[in-house]
């Protein structure tokens, strides 16, 4: 399949896993959103996968919409073929990417795996900017509170599972994260 730049989607070597890049919640021109979600809904039509990993590990967010066509081809295919779902997040993971990482956990009852969130479950988002008149300054500024969770405890969306990365494992070309779901 096409690897666009923000979202790409791979069979694992010698797993029954599907594994979906999901990187910024934006459609990516050369393949938009639906086109992606078909492509993987075909997959699914040649495949009977084991499990399926969402890595929204490195999503700075961005339209929390964009992936709600993926995110109806996975609910269905869940529903027929019964395989568990995986949520990677991190200290990467921001704005909409936590909207969808939570979006899985309740759509597809995703387990959410990882470090927990850099972005704020509640908080102020939706920036916006401008540019100070006689400097060369652009200030940018929050323009909207969201309570995604209403009265949730803390800061960060926290893993379910949490499994952290070390430098070794970033050194020695190995991912850890999803080493930990491919061995569930």
């Amino acid at each position: 399949m096409t690897q666009p730049s923000g979202y790409y989607s791979a069979l694992l070597p010698d797993e029954e896993c599907l594994f979906i890049q999901y990187n910024v919640c934006a459609d990516w021109e050369a393949m938009p959103m639906s086109d992606f979600a078909a492509a993987v809904d075909s997959l699914f039509a040649e495949n009977v996968y084991g499990k399926v990993i969402i890595d929204l590990r490195y999503n700075s967010g961005g339209d929390s919409s964009v992936w709600w066509p993926l995110l109806d081809v996975l609910e269905r295919r869940q529903e027929e073929q019964g395989f568990p779902v995986y949520t990677l997040i991190g200290a990467d993971t921001f704005s909409s990417g936590i909207i969808d990482a939570l979006e899985s956990k309740e759509r597809l009852s995703a387990t959410l795996v990882g470090t927990p969130t850099g972005g704020n479950v509640n908080g102020y988002g939706e920036l916006a900017f401008f540019d100070l008149p006689h400097m060369p300054i652009s200030v940018c500024y929050s323009t909207q509170y969201f309570e995604l969770v209403p009265g949730y405890e803390g800061d960060s969306l926290l893993p379910d599972m949490i499994v952290e990365s070390t430098l070794a494992d970033y050194l020695n070309g190995r991912d850890a994260v999803a080493e930990a779901v491919l061995a569930l």
